[in-house]
């Protein structure tokens, strides 16, 4: 049995994905009217504020959009590129406004708005209310935060509209208003500090000593760590108390690693990065036309788009089913909202396409003791949840060490709210411990899969509830030799068989939950246990917790000398309560 733990493959979040927004058409049409049946023209980055509105770069129709309510609506940019220099001083409404190839975007808790206008090599942002009133402007007026219209690498140190730019792609700004710019072609980050407007590099060039490769976003968390996608680098790195790292990538140009640690994955020319509030890390992985996923524990996989004979395909496919079995076109922006829904630019498209992750589902009867299959189920034995949407399509997983995890590959299940220890995993099945605390009686129990969380569901749970181990009808059982018990290699009459079960019930020398059973001193049933073999009452010399094993009893079991010979039922009973009946095979 100890061979069952061992890993058997990678697992994911399941999404399905629809169209949020664009008709698919390049133009500009729509505003006023419904998001679905505008026209978009290769939109780029995108954002959210803190009411849930969505920001876009609608990067060649050279504005910048919102989507409030389902609705959209322009605030920035009137249509035609080109440059017009706004500052405090000389100053108009953003929407009249020109940009040419608008790629970034972000919003601060103001609600001011953050504009990565690439080809004019410059920065923007647009006021709203308090920040309106603090310039003495008015609300909805746009201004050049950095970069002088001119491409180049200057100004370090000084005012940030008084610096150069060169191609900035990619904005964030964190809680305390600080902007942060990818500056794309100098192969740089440089932040303009909100107390001074003082720009200066802090990730790239001689900032650091690892250099970045175009680094084509950049988003912050709440912490001060910032993210950067560098899109010639193939990797995701992360820049925290003065250190750089690889997140995700290993410089390598391809399509490899789901299931495995993301700085072993290989990606292609990724461009854009989003987080959402339990730390999945999300990657436009942009020519190999994927939406990948890094979890907390740095494992990734793929959410959205597939393969086509078996290498990444580029296209529109698969609107209401799974997006791991749909087609995308150089999707160059992500977002994630605070449901958890993942909102993403399909650039070449023409449309912003939604993924909604798929709730698991605990089916009715569905947990189960994972021996018998049957009820009840008991405290520190392992029970069996059936339903569906636990992984991603034809995925599982099994433990890879001891102890067992309150997580596997982000499946949790929560029994009366306590995180219980996770061995095995599929689409439609789950095998997990039940917690040592846990009452008898009503308890609750839920499933989550990356923080999306089932309906919650009652479970009766009984102190004991023994359940044998079968293969068919057979119980799984060793002689005293310890080879396997069998048809063709019974036990004899007088001799020991040992039978493992789950569930039970109480033991002493209770070990933790998730860790395995020790030796010294072994783990003992506490109630009064028996056990029958065809019919006639067997001894029984231990019952207890099998040394080395999570939530597996062994009962040693003395065959009685009077019993004839074949395929007998074993049932054991534990405080009063029998277990399921499973053969064993005997001989004079």
């Amino acid at each position: 049995m100890l061979g069952l733990l061992i890993l058997t493959c990678g697992w994911s979040q399941q999404y399905t994905i629809s169209t949020y927004a664009g008709t698919g058409s390049g133009g500009s049409t729509g505003d006023g009217g419904a998001a679905s049946q505008a026209e978009l023209n290769l939109p780029l980055g995108i954002a959210f504020d803190s009411s849930g509105n969505m920001y876009i770069a609608d990067s060649l129709n050279y504005l910048v959009r919102k989507i409030s309510g389902g609705v959209i609506s322009t605030v920035a940019g009137d249509g035609t590129p080109g440059f017009i220099s706004e500052t405090v001083s000389s100053k108009a409404a953003a929407t009249s406004a020109e940009l040419l190839g608008p790629s970034g975007v972000a919003v601060d808790s103001a609600g001011d708005i953050y504009i990565a206008d690439s080809s004019n090599h410059v920065v923007w942002e647009v006021v709203e209310g308090t920040t309106a009133t603090a310039l003495g402007i008015s609300a909805g007026d746009i201004v050049q935060i950095a970069g002088t219209n001119t491409g180049g690498y200057s100004g370090d140190g000084g005012l940030a509209g008084l610096a150069e730019l060169d191609y900035p792609t990619g904005v964030a700004v964190d809680s305390s208003n600080n902007v942060y710019i990818a500056d794309s072609q100098n192969n740089v980050i440089r932040e303009i500090t909100a107390t001074d407007g003082i720009i200066n590099t802090i990730v790239g060039g001689g900032a650091t000593v690892q250099p970045l490769n175009d680094p084509e976003s950049v988003l912050v968390d709440s912490l001060g760590n910032l993210y950067i996608s560098e899109q010639s680098g193939y990797r995701i790195s992360k820049y925290s108390n003065g250190v750089l790292s690889t997140i995700a990538g290993n410089g390598e140009i391809g399509y490899s690693g789901d299931g495995g640690p993301g700085v072993d994955a290989e990606l292609d020319e990724p461009t854009a990065i989003a987080l959402d509030a339990q730390g999945y890390l999300y990657i436009c992985d942009t020519d190999n036309n994927f939406i990948r996923k890094v979890s907390p524990e740095g494992i990734i996989t793929t959410i959205a788009g597939t393969t086509v004979n078996g290498l990444p395909d580029a296209g529109f496919y698969g609107d209401g089913g799974y997006a791991t079995k749909a087609l995308l076109n150089f999707p160059h922006g992500v977002a994630v909202d605070s449901a958890g829904n993942v909102y993403v630019s399909d650039t070449v498209n023409n449309r912003i396409r939604e993924l909604k992750p798929v709730a698991p589902a605990v089916a009715g009867g569905g947990v189960v003791n994972a021996a018998s299959f049957e009820l009840p189920v008991s405290p520190g034995g392992l029970a069996t949840v059936f339903g569906s949407n636990f992984t991603g399509d034809g995925q599982s997983a099994i433990a890879a060490s001891l102890p067992l995890a309150s997580s596997l590959g982000g499946i949790s299940v929560q029994v009366n709210g306590v995180s219980a220890p996770v061995l095995y995993e599929s689409s439609g099945q789950i095998n997990f411990q039940i917690p040592w605390e846990t009452k008898a009686g009503t308890a609750t129990l839920k499933v989550s899969n990356n923080g999306v969380a089932s309906s919650q569901v009652n479970i009766t749970v009984l102190a004991d509830g023994p359940g044998i181990f079968v293969s068919g009808s057979h119980a799984i059982a060793q002689n005293s030799d310890f080879s396997l018990n069998s048809s063709g290699n019974p036990a004899k009459a007088g001799g020991t068989i040992i039978a493992y079960l789950t569930d039970a019930g109480a033991v002493s020398n209770q070990p933790a939950d998730g860790a395995p059973a020790g030796s010294s001193p072994l783990s003992q049933v506490t109630a009064a246990v028996a056990a029958t073999i065809g019919g006639q009452d067997a001894t029984i010399s231990f019952a207890g917790l099998a040394p080395g094993f999570v939530g597996l009893w062994q009962f040693n079991i003395v065959v009685p000398s009077g019993v004839t010979a074949g395929d007998l039922p074993l049932v054991v009973t534990v405080g009063g309560q029998k277990s399921n009946s499973a053969n064993v095979s005997v001989t004079p």
